[in-house]
């Protein structure tokens, strides 16, 4: 991690670490999202992934990517009227993340496909629990599947690792914040993950906060000058 990301006079000590989690559900990908550690008082408002405007644009480009003129295997083989229920099941353990995302890519793929929740967003989770049943057309089902895993596998490793900075720093008054080395894409959704786990969200890219970093001192001429 570089050690332009904030100005090193507002700091009076600071840890970096570069993390790789695994992630709750099925799969052996992995994410990774650069922290930094502050020991001061940071005061920000968190962000909610389902209050971002362009997540719905977000989903869609998703689902085109996954599904392109469409899932041919699933409608050779799938009859339209075809229904079904579908579990989450938790195969490790750590901090689930994502269930609401979740909701969110099955409402949009489909209005009639119903959810039934049963671990929120944030909860310390186990091998073999149920985070949720969803309910509707099988088609809906098997298309919105593995957007619905990726997107919850990436976002629970996210929050997992993001806990256990947490826990570690308990009481010392410092605060676990992200940056914008994130996935391109997929940022709100890494930021979410981040508070989910007990993280705070710092900027959420150039726009929303002034940052001045060595590389504006040095084309600016010095830190006067910036």
């Amino acid at each position: 991690m570089e050690r332009d990301d904030i100005i090193a006079k507002l700091v009076d000590a600071r840890t970096e670490k570069g993390i790789s989690q695994r992630h709750i559900k099925r799969g052996q990908q992995r994410s990774c999202l650069g922290f930094f550690l502050l020991s001061f008082c940071f005061t920000q408002q968190l962000i909610c992934v389902m209050n971002i405007p362009n997540l719905d644009e977000l989903i869609m480009s998703a689902l085109r990517e996954d599904i392109g003129d469409g899932d041919h295997t699933t409608l050779s083989c799938i009859p339209e009227t075809a229904m079904g229920k579908s579990r989450l099941i938790i195969k490790e353990e750590g901090i689930i993340a994502g269930v609401e995302m979740a909701r969110e890519i099955f409402h949009r793929f489909d209005p009639t496909m119903k959810m039934e929740v049963y671990i929120n967003d944030g909860a310390h989770v186990k091998p073999g629990d149920v985070a949720f049943v969803v309910e509707g057309k099988v088609q809906s089902l098997l298309q919105t599947e593995r957007l619905m895993l990726n997107v919850m596998q990436r976002m629970s490793g996210i929050a997992t690792m993001t806990r256990r900075y947490v826990k570690e720093l308990e009481g010392t008054g410092t605060r676990v914040l992200d940056t914008r080395k994130t996935t391109p894409g997929m940022r709100i959704m890494e930021k979410e993950a981040v508070r989910i786990g007990g993280g705070v969200n710092h900027r959420i890219g150039l726009f929303d906060m002034i940052l001045i970093k060595d590389n504006h001192v040095d084309f600016a001429g010095g830190i006067e000058q910036a």
